[in-house]
């Protein structure tokens, strides 16, 4: 294979782990208010800041791995990634993160 192709896959392959820690991240947001309680105004604030963090992380992973071009696959890399993560690992993760914040709140 050509080393164009090579670096096509590596970047599919980014970009799947890129969305894959995303949604991790969005997990564990949700880990945090599963343990203390918020107001709605907090939950949208929150949400706010992450996706704005979101947009730039995504736009300097694109920026510097690929000179700024955004392909079609790229998007799917990002959508699948997230995806296949929610299907595997969404629902422990947010338990098993929630159990490990809950220690020192019962702790305390």
């Amino acid at each position: 294979m050509s080393t164009f192709i090579h670096h096509e896959l590596f970047l599919l392959l980014r970009t799947i782990a890129v969305g894959a820690v995303l949604l991790l991240c969005y997990d564990l947001l949700a880990a945090f208010r599963n343990v203390f309680a918020h107001s709605d105004k907090a939950v949208g604030t929150e949400d706010i800041l992450y996706w704005l963090c979101c947009a730039f992380f995504v736009f300097s992973e694109i920026y510097r791995s690929n000179e700024g071009i955004l392909r079609f696959f790229m998007v799917l890399g990002f959508l699948s990634g997230a995806y296949i993560c929610h299907r595997i690992l969404g629902d422990i993760f947010v338990k098993c993160c929630t159990k490990f914040m809950e220690i020192p709140v019962i702790i305390i």
